[in-house]
């Protein structure tokens, strides 16, 4: 409400009977919850009616958009997602759905070592490759595999990371076989719509993983980015194949000449990869190639041994590079993390000693940011593990609670120039993974939070976030690489409300190139696969 109005006492819950009537089915007292930002808050709790059908809520003269009260309203929540967003966001393959291209096979010439550079996308090459490759120098193997960022087509390496193991968490909880997408490597080659007979997930964990391994092993470590070289082309909107023109560029030749065997051109139209090494990124790696090894193993077994030889490799130069650079408080996390995939893996003992040694001092000093590690080890351990888990997971339930004293959704409302999507989904996969194991102690109840802010119980409008995907209506217009049509890709997930200074939240649903409200992205868009997953799992979704 304005903070000027005086709330009504009441609000009544109309249902739309068979033959298009109302009836009353639920009459109820408002509770002020109060004053956040510019508005006055009240809530109307009308739980207890469970009657499947379609509903809305009359507040005085005022009149909710219809929605469904049902038992099914989550079953497809992340289909849209999985079978349309993601597959169109593979690199290095050729995209249809029905008679439909959406892109041809991005960058058959692959990826130039960057020269020394800052980054119109705020990355940065040094004066050292800190590589065996000079500047516009090609690096072999690197066009395979991999995701799209978001509306621009660049590979982003972290990422990519966070996207496979999204893909990961969702794989080996759930072991979800839903086909609906034909996936050929050797044909480099996605259609929509058409099942292979291979669970998808499985095929996205394998396509995400030849990218990373690949940079592994050509690189010698982790790329920042695979990116464009001129900023045209970044911001490039339609088929992301017609970006560059499969010559190797040569500073040596004139602008647009082509070299004598037809293989070079002076068009600096190259992706490059910004090889700049990063210790931290390379852990990051680790971890997820050892979950990867795994994943792959008796499906793509080269794969998956690849793998684990890079986890093993980048942990221990990782480790030593942060010796020497005297940042051994920074190796915490990185390792706690790679030794848990690592042992989860190889289930040798030397990796579950170096977790157990970090896992309490890193819940001692932060549990927020550490339980989902803790949590994410809960498979692999005994009884006594989870008994001694149990009193952080009380003090994590202590802070979910707290944050219904902050704002009246009851959730970590992000304020930064990127809107708050992200922090609310990496929130929500937290809060369902500890319902999930400690059902006593994070009620359901907080499970339903992310949810509801996401399909549409928010600030602005209520509009759902998820492209074709909410009880009211989804949002028509998203920031991707379609956004010059003013339309959207199925599945795809907004970053949400964008604070403005001092108390206004916005999300625009008529202008689509606002990235920090309304641009989806890969690692975005699987953490709302596996947060989608367990969600489905805890409300009994088959």
């Amino acid at each position: 409400m304005d903070k000027n109005d005086t709330p009504l006492k009441e609000a009544v819950l109309m249902k739309i009977e068979e033959d298009g009537q109302t009836s009353e089915a639920f009459r109820g007292a408002l509770n002020r919850w109060g004053n956040y930002y510019k508005y006055n808050y009240v809530k109307f709790d009308f739980s207890t009616v469970q009657e499947p059908g379609v509903y809305f809520i009359q507040y005085g003269n005022t009149r909710t958009n219809d929605f469904l009260i049902d038992q099914h309203v989550y079953d497809k929540i992340t289909d849209a997602t999985t079978d349309v967003w993601v597959p169109i966001h593979m690199n290095h393959m050729y995209v249809t759905e029905g008679y439909r291209t959406w892109h041809g096979e991005p960058f058959k010439e692959g990826y130039l070592q960057a020269p020394e550079s800052d980054h119109f996308d705020l990355h940065r090459q040094g004066a050292s490759t800190d590589t065996r490759f000079k500047p516009f120098e090609l690096i072999p193997g690197l066009n395979v595999g991999g995701f799209f960022d978001a509306g621009d087509f660049d590979i982003e390496t972290g990422s990519n990371i966070s996207v496979v193991q999204n893909f990961i968490r969702t794989w080996e909880l759930f072991n979800p076989q839903r086909d609906e997408t034909f996936v050929s490597q050797k044909q480099r080659y996605v259609d929509l719509h058409r099942p292979d007979g291979i669970p998808d997930i499985l095929q996205f964990i394998e396509h995400g993983t030849l990218n990373l391994v690949a940079q592994a092993e050509q690189i010698g470590h982790m790329a920042s980015t695979l990116s464009n070289s001129v900023l045209d082309n970044y911001h490039h909107l339609g088929d992301a194949a017609s970006i560059t023109d499969g010559l190797h560029y040569d500073p040596s030749l004139k602008p647009y000449e082509v070299s004598a065997d037809g293989k070079r051109s002076g068009t600096p139209d190259d992706m490059w990869a910004f090889t700049s090494r990063n210790p931290n990124l390379d852990f990051q790696a680790a971890t997820m190639f050892a979950a990867a090894s795994r994943a792959l193993k008796g499906y793509n077994d080269d794969l998956a041994n690849r793998a684990l030889v890079q986890s093993k490799r980048l942990m221990q130069e990782a480790t030593e590079l942060m010796g020497r650079n005297s940042q051994r408080q920074q190796r915490g996390r990185g390792d706690l993390a790679t030794n848990l995939q690592l042992y989860g893996a190889t289930r040798e003992p030397q990796y579950l000693d170096n977790f157990n040694q970090q896992i309490w001092r890193a819940l001692d000093r932060n549990v927020n940011s550490t339980i989902q590690t803790a949590l994410d080890a809960i498979p692999f351990m005994n009884e006594d593990y989870r008994l001694r888990l149990q009193p952080y997971v009380v003090k994590y339930a202590k802070y979910i609670d707290s944050l219904s004293t902050q704002n009246p959704y009851g959730l970590p409302i992000g304020l930064g120039n990127w809107a708050g999507g992200g922090q609310v989904l990496s929130f929500g996969t937290t809060v369902c993974f500890a319902h999930l194991y400690f059902p006593d102690i994070v009620r359901r109840d907080m499970v339903f939070r992310a949810a509801d802010w996401l399909y549409g119980c928010h600030p602005y409008h209520n509009y759902s976030f998820v492209a074709v995907v909410g009880a009211t209506r989804p949002k028509q217009v998203f920031y991707g690489n379609n956004r010059a049509d003013f339309s959207f890709i199925p599945g795809n997930v907004a970053p949400g409300l964008l604070f403005r200074r001092p108390d206004h939240f916005e999300n625009y649903d008529d202008w689509p190139f606002l990235w920090g409200q309304n641009e989806g992205t890969i690692a975005g868009n699987t953490q709302y696969i596996i947060f989608g997953s367990l969600l489905k799992n805890i409300v009994g979704v088959k």
